[in-house]
């Protein structure tokens, strides 16, 4: 499989781009004549070796590119784990406001223990009765739409 790829912006290449300095976390990578190939192939479109592009992806050092027009957001359930205190229905109000026209399949917001319930018209709220942190409020979230990416 073809993927397109970028160096991220950190990351430095030097000594006939058999070196690379940066990523996340930073980091140094030393690369074999043969790695240099593959990589300037990854990062020109052209067939590279998938194994090679996975460790790179997975050290932060190159990031896929997604080709315009290949997204579709009807696909797409969007969770919103949020705490609110008073001052926060303004924040997630104007989230919600951005995510309203762009055609997500859903967008739920999970209230995490929130000291006044949420209420949000533009969205399905699931309440948590107890602060369970933004990690599990997200996992409520998933669980409970129903488009293949969340």
């Amino acid at each position: 499989m073809t993927r397109s790829v970028v160096l991220d912006r950190s990351v430095r290449r030097s000594d006939d781009g058999r070196s690379l300095i940066g990523g996340s976390p930073y980091r140094v990578v030393a690369l074999s004549p043969g790695q240099a190939d593959a990589l300037d192939a990854a990062l020109a479109g052209e067939p590279a070796d998938d194994a090679f592009v996975d460790r790179l992806l997975d050290a932060g050092i190159v990031h896929p590119v997604v080709e315009p027009g290949r997204f579709d957001p009807s696909i797409v359930d969007v969770v919103v784990p949020s705490r609110c205190g008073p001052d926060g229905a303004d924040t997630l109000g104007a989230l919600l406001g951005a995510l309203a026209p762009t055609g997500f399949a859903s967008v739920t917001v999970v209230d995490d223990g929130s000291p006044t319930p949420i209420v949000a018209a533009a969205a399905t709220v699931i309440r948590n009765d107890r602060s369970l942190g933004p990690a599990a409020a997200r996992n409520t979230g998933w669980r409970a739409g129903s488009a293949p990416n969340v």
